[in-house]
């Protein structure tokens, strides 16, 4: 499940709070089982190329939004979902992106385009 943060203005307090900010799970990408991934279609696999980039790439959380909304309509395993989750979260923090944490997302989400479009991974 994915979390979203909220901003909640307590009306008659005039205060305002962050509700539900988590942080995604961290991944393992070696335990993410990507045995029962199906093979998506050349035009599929294009988009969720383009979309990968999009997100590693994203300049603010919206666009980082638009990409992981895309790859998450691919039906990615579980611990994909978590994966793209933290490089949403990295939006724009190149740095967060090269941590190990990111570096661990990155890895599951290329097992999982490996799988998921073999003639994208042999090229």
């Amino acid at each position: 499940m994915r979390s979203r943060c909220a901003v909640v203005l307590l009306v008659g307090a005039v205060a305002l709070g962050l509700v539900g900010c988590s942080k995604p799970p961290d991944v393992d990408p070696n335990s993410i089982d990507v045995s029962g991934v199906k093979t998506l279609t050349f035009d599929q696999c294009v988009e969720l190329t383009e979309a990968r980039a999009q997100l590693l790439n994203a300049p603010d959380a919206a666009a980082a939004q638009a990409a992981a909304d895309t790859l998450r309509r691919l039906s990615p395993p579980a611990g994909i979902v978590d994966a793209i989750a933290i490089q949403e979260a990295a939006a724009g923090r190149v740095s967060e992106l090269g941590s190990d944490r990111g570096q661990r997302a990155d890895a599951a989400v290329t097992r999982w385009v490996a799988k998921a479009c073999p003639m994208v991974a042999s090229s």
